[in-house]
């Protein structure tokens, strides 16, 4: 077996998605923003556990901090 191959985590995939609409009113010119990271808020697991001889040894424990979704609105105006 090659080095480093043994006890790889599960593939991380993470989905973004933003959505924006202009508006206009005159002179003043704005965007509604809305932003959602993580948008199908799947689980990012840590790399099992590569320690022989302990009694968790191949199992995945844990998960990445902050893999939850996340959203984030915003208002931007010119004029």
């Amino acid at each position: 077996m090659p080095r480093n191959e043994f006890l790889d985590g599960p593939s991380y995939i993470n989905l973004d998605m933003s959505l924006a609409k202009r508006l206009a009113f005159r002179r003043v010119k704005g965007e509604f923003r809305v932003d959602a990271f993580n948008a199908t808020n799947t689980p990012h697991f840590n790399n099992p556990n590569g320690t022989f001889g302990n009694v968790n040894f191949g199992q995945i424990t844990s998960v990445i901090a902050s893999s939850e979704r996340s959203m984030r609105f915003g208002m931007r105006l010119t004029f």
